[in-house]
């Protein structure tokens, strides 16, 4: 299941982002400590830049995401922020009440020792309502538990 953010970097080179769950990483585990790890591929494309590899997040993660980009949403303006434990990935967003949404990331791999990718791009507030869809559908496959 993926999670797809696009957009333009300054000179309006595209930028994606994409979050692919791939599965529990325990999926038999006893506790809701260690079910709620999910193993995800991240890839991302920036201009003069490729990033592809695999990692942990947790479902409260994009439970959490899921919650702050709907409030914005529906606010209209505000701010959304994906955040991990291990710092694999954070995907900070800025909702604009002119209809844009300036998106921060930064990329740790591997986690808390190797290489920091820091990176800026604009979205828009209309791409919104399909990103909170397949948000939904990610998290409704990939419940919290406990």
């Amino acid at each position: 299941m993926k999670l797809t953010i696009s957009g333009q970097a300054e000179g309006n080179g595209d930028v994606r982002v994409t979050l692919a769950v791939q599965g529990r990483t325990y999926p038999d585990a006893p506790v809701a400590e260690d079910a709620n790890w999910l193993t995800v591929g991240v890839a991302i494309v920036l201009p003069g830049y490729q990033a592809d590899f695999a990692g942990r997040l947790r479902a409260e993660d994009l439970a959490d995401f899921l919650r702050d980009l709907e409030a914005a949403q529906a606010r209209g303006h505000g701010q959304a922020a994906l955040s991990t434990v291990e710092d694999l990935v954070e995907l900070r967003a800025e909702l604009t009440a002119a209809g844009l949404v300036r998106w921060c990331g930064l990329t740790t791999y591997p986690p808390g020792t190797g290489a920091v990718l820091s990176f800026e791009f604009r979205g828009l507030a209309a791409d919104l309502p399909a990103l909170v869809s397949d948000l939904t559908a990610m998290c409704r496959k990939y419940p919290v538990i406990g």
